[in-house]
């Protein structure tokens, strides 16, 4: 796929696409998403310095996901995209959330809250997920977390298949 086909399916320009790739502008979580799901590829590839080829991943060597722009972090605790699901553990800062939008994309997630509060948003019905507390739920689904608290909420995300 070229520059411009994929800024299409992204629906970003193609100058936009050629500075992400010559590293004059950093995308927003949304757009790299958006560019993402045009390339078929997990948001998380765009991190990885490395192919993950052991099934054993250390506690200080996972790779960690930084979103400044929304607060939120994830360190991938499995998500060889071979696999049928992917683990992630997510740390939503206070009064922030996952996206400006509900989305929705292939798959299954469950979530269970380890501290904190966290709200699962939809079109038609917000979910409160307190400590200890766990959904399970269709990716199709338009959603996005929202912590409305003033403490960060930590929480294990486990997607199939491991996209996000």
């Amino acid at each position: 796929m070229n520059s411009k086909e994929l800024s299409q399916k992204a629906s970003v320009s193609a100058s936009y696409i050629s500075q992400v790739e010559s590293g004059k502008i950093t995308p927003s979580i949304d757009v790299l998403r958006n560019i993402a799901k045009a390339m078929e590829i997990p948001v998380f590839h765009f991190f990885l310095e490395e192919k993950i080829s052991n099934n054993v991943i250390r506690s200080n060597e996972r790779h960690i996901l930084k979103f400044p722009s929304v607060d939120l972090t994830y360190e991938i605790i499995s998500s060889d995209p071979r696999n049928e699901i992917g683990v992630m553990k997510g740390i939503l800062g206070a009064n922030s959330h996952t996206a400006k939008e509900i989305r929705s994309h292939e798959g299954e997630e469950c979530i269970l809250v380890i501290s904190g509060k966290l709200h699962l948003e939809t079109a038609s019905k917000t979910y409160l997920l307190e400590k200890n507390d766990s959904i399970h739920f269709d990716s199709c689904i338009p959603h996005r977390l929202i912590n409305i608290n003033n403490e960060q909420c930590i929480f294990y995300l486990i997607l199939s298949p491991p996209r996000f």
